[in-house]
């Protein structure tokens, strides 16, 4: 499934800077999982089987069987995702179903269940998607079997109805409410291909030499230096849906091209964590089921990850953002390196985008450890920041006709909770996480006040100012209400500077308890800027700094 790189993505194991090898995929590492091909599955430890229609897919990730353990599967349909586990029959079935349970979600989720019956069931209702469990026993198997399909409530009796006819448990259906059909009892023995009596288990490959997509050979055969074909001066662009982004060299280095079926992306390191941008077609356009979908592997089937969860802000609520085309989250987790058992306290930010015009998404990943955790994401930000889609069209904004004199300018601008300028003709289509505070409109100078409970910011519109992006810092500085002093980068220089979005500066006030951010674009060069500012408590702001970049991705100028 998802592209963790070598000892993985979030598993920064990176972090120690070790640069990772690129590695291939030999055949035999698909068949150790337990896939047959395409479309069928035998559990390497207990022997049942699993064969599914096009409606369905697998990727090497979602397979995972841990010795003595257990045996996972993931199946990926367009509506709903269908996930197997099997483990030894020492563990009752309703016990199981009932631990599952709180891993899905909790108790007060549940709207119907019966855990005394032949095949111990859980119906929840988690947000927006509904999930079925189903607990087998197979005696001939010697094993617990879970069987848990998740869809949002508008697709999930399609989904179940998908599952029902397309997908085989041992030859015959599932999640029908009967208890599934027993298999022979043999597992495979991987290494010849041939059933054996009793369960033979092979230890297989470690995590990261197991991929079924065959990573990109990045050598150029000679000097055996890493070369990658889609990154040209700092530049990366997607082979399969065209989207960009850039880098600074001099801070990220390159580890591998990701290019598959349905997936394209690049993954890099920094001296604080890493990064991977890629795209996947698994999700559709879904930004929430990416997020959730991210989320549910690392929490349950990554077994390098333990203690996943959501990360909490200051007033104790989960760091999370869900809206049309993006969805973003912040994650805790302890990662255990499985060949030397070290284990490594790490924090993870993903976002998802869609892109226009594709059933796909651009998944952005980024780790680091705790104490690197604000440095990291700010420089992952900047990244994020430029990336841009092939498919963009450029925003159509209509300017007014004649600007209004003083007498015609409105009450207001807004329009729920669009904001649209009377004075410039720019609009701000406000993000579900701020409120308006107050809003004072005059000719040629408009400023809207915004808060989300943790940051108050300020859009403010002016002829007031008509010098180059740099100078409009220095004036928005000169015209706050405090007494600023300019912040230091972390190697000592002036938190100053510009980027693809126009100048921007970091001030300090209060002894440094509150941060002061200001950044300048023109509105018409030469003629009119558009400032915005935020206020925060300094050890909120790199946490806050994408809520800010929320609103600036809001602002379409004309």
């Amino acid at each position: 499934m998802r592209q963790r790189i070598a000892t993985g993505f979030g598993l920064i194991i990176a972090l120690m800077m070790t640069f990772l090898p690129v590695l291939g995929a030999p055949a035999a590492a698909t068949a150790q999982k337990g896939l047959q091909g395409d479309v069928a599955y035998e559990s390497p430890q207990f022997g049942y089987t699993l064969e599914w229609g096009s409606d369905w897919s697998v990727r090497g990730r979602d397979v995972i069987s841990n010795r003595g353990g257990y045996d996972t599967i993931t199946l990926r349909g367009q509506g709903g995702i269908l996930w197997i586990q099997g483990q030894g029959a020492d563990v009752n079935a309703a016990d199981a179903v009932e631990k599952r349970i709180e891993i899905e979600g909790s108790s007060d989720d549940v709207v119907s269940e019966d855990l005394d019956g032949d095949v111990p069931t859980v119906e929840m209702v988690t947000g927006r998607s509904r999930i079925l469990i189903e607990g087998h026993t197979l005696e001939t198997n010697k094993a617990v079997v879970l069987v848990v399909l998740s869809a949002r409530e508008k697709d999930f009796d399609a989904a179940l109805d998908s599952v029902r006819e397309q997908v085989l448990f041992n030859g015959g259906p599932i999640l029908t409410g009967q208890e599934a059909t027993e298999g022979d009892g043999d597992a495979i023995d991987t290494t010849t291909g041939v059933a054996t009596e009793e369960a033979t288990v092979v230890p297989t490959e470690t995590p990261e030499d197991a991929e079924t997509d065959d990573p990109v050979d990045l050598t150029d055969g000679e000097s055996g230096m890493a070369t990658v074909t889609d990154v040209v001066d700092g530049t990366y662009t997607g082979p399969l849906y065209g989207y960009t982004f850039e880098f600074d060299e001099d801070i990220w280095t390159v580890g591998e091209e990701l290019d598959g079926d349905g997936s394209d992306g690049l993954y890099m390191t920094s001296d604080t964590g890493s990064l991977t941008i890629w795209s996947w077609d698994a999700y559709g356009t879904d930004t929430m089921a990416c997020l959730d979908g991210e989320s549910d592997y690392y929490a349950n089937d990554d077994q390098t990850v333990e203690d996943w969860s959501p990360a909490l802000d200051a007033n104790g609520d989960p760091i999370r953002y869900e809206g049309n085309d993006y969805a973003y989250g912040v994650f805790t987790l302890t990662y255990t390196n499985p060949d030397s058992g070290e284990t490594t306290d790490l924090v993870d930010y993903i976002e998802c985008r869609s892109i226009p015009g594709e059933d796909a998404v651009v998944i952005i990943f980024g780790s680091s450890t705790p104490d690197l955790y604000n440095d990291h994401l700010d420089m992952v930000l900047d990244v994020a920041e430029t990336i841009t889609f092939a498919q963009d069209d450029e925003p159509i904004v209509d300017q007014p006709d004649t600007p209004p004199d003083e007498d015609d300018m409105p009450e207001t601008g807004l329009s729920g909770s669009l904001y649209t300028s009377p004075s410039f003709g720019f609009t701000v289509d406000i993000p579900q996480q701020w409120q308006v505070e107050d809003e004072q409109l005059a000719l040629n100078d408009e400023q809207l006040m915004l808060t989300n409970g943790t940051s108050d910011v300020m859009i403010w519109a002016t002829d007031a100012y008509n010098g180059d992006l740099a100078g409009c810092v220095d004036f928005a500085a000169e015209h706050a209400p405090y007494d600023l002093e300019l912040a230091t980068t972390a190697e000592g220089g002036p938190f100053r500077g510009d980027d693809r979005n126009g100048a921007y500066g970091n001030f300090l006030y209060d002894d440094g308890d509150q941060a002061y951010s200001i950044s300048c674009q023109y509105i018409e060069e030469g003629e009119s800027v558009l400032i915005l500012t935020q206020d925060v408590p300094a050890d909120e702001l790199a946490s806050q700094r994408k809520f800010r970049i929320d609103l600036q991705q809001a602002i379409e100028l004309p």
